[in-house]
C-alpha cells in the first residue's frame, strides 16, 4: 500500500511541473457559439461565431462579421506560461470578404508593454481567399508577465480565422522551454 501511495504522490508531483496544455488554436470547440478557451473584447458590434462551411482545415473556423463600423472586435487567448526564447511567432490562416473602413489581422502582445503587432501595417482589406499570415515579436522572458494573442476585425465585412499556431524560436509551443526566474 505504501508503495502505491509513494508512486501516486510522485506522479502528482511530476504533473505539477508539466507544461499546461494549449488548446483550441484550430477553433474546433465552441461553447455558446464562441471558441472555448478564448475571450472577446472591443467595442464593435461584430458577431463572432463558428462557421462549418468556410474553413481552412478541420470542422470549423471562427467568423467575425459586421455591417456597421463601430470600432474593432477581437478574440484573445492567454498563454498559461512564460517561455524562454528570442522570438515568438503567431501564424494562422485568414480569409476575408468585403473588409472596409479598417483591417483584418492576427495580433500578438507581450506584457507589460514589451512588444505588440496587430498586422495593421499589412492593411488586409477587401476580399481575399485563405492565406497564411504571421506575426513575430522579439521576446524578453526576464521582463514578461503575460503573453496574449488572437485575431481582430476593425471596420466592416467578414473575416474567417483558422488553424493558428504558436512557435518559439521555430519550435512548436508544446516543445518550448518554460522560462524560470532565478
Amino acid at each position: 500500500m505504501k508503495k502505491y501511495l509513494i508512486s501516486a504522490l510522485l506522479m502528482l508531483g511530476l504533473n505539477s511541473f508539466a507544461q499546461q496544455k494549449i488548446e483550441n488554436l484550430n477553433f474546433e470547440n465552441f461553447e455558446n457559439d464562441l471558441p472555448s478557451q478564448w475571450t472577446t473584447f472591443g467595442g464593435s458590434i461584430a458577431k463572432i461565431s463558428a462557421d462549418a462551411k468556410e474553413k481552412q482545415e478541420g470542422k470549423t473556423s471562427v467568423l467575425f462579421h459586421t455591417t456597421e463600423n463601430s470600432g474593432f472586435k477581437a478574440l484573445m487567448y492567454t498563454l498559461p506560461e512564460n517561455y524562454a526564447g528570442k522570438k515568438i511567432t503567431l501564424s494562422g490562416y485568414i480569409k476575408t470578404e468585403n473588409i472596409s473602413d479598417g483591417f483584418a489581422g492576427l495580433w500578438l502582445r507581450i506584457d507589460p508593454e514589451i512588444a505588440f503587432d496587430n498586422m495593421e501595417k499589412v492593411n488586409l482589406k477587401g476580399t481575399n481567399d485563405w492565406k497564411k499570415y504571421e506575426v513575430t515579436l522579439d521576446m524578453s522572458p526576464e521582463n514578461t508577465k503575460k503573453i496574449v494573442f488572437g485575431a481582430l476585425l476593425s471596420g466592416t465585412g467578414k473575416m474567417w480565422v483558422d488553424n493558428l499556431k504558436i512557435t518559439i524560436d521555430g519550435k512548436d509551443i508544446k516543445d518550448a522551454k518554460i522560462f524560470e526566474k532565478n
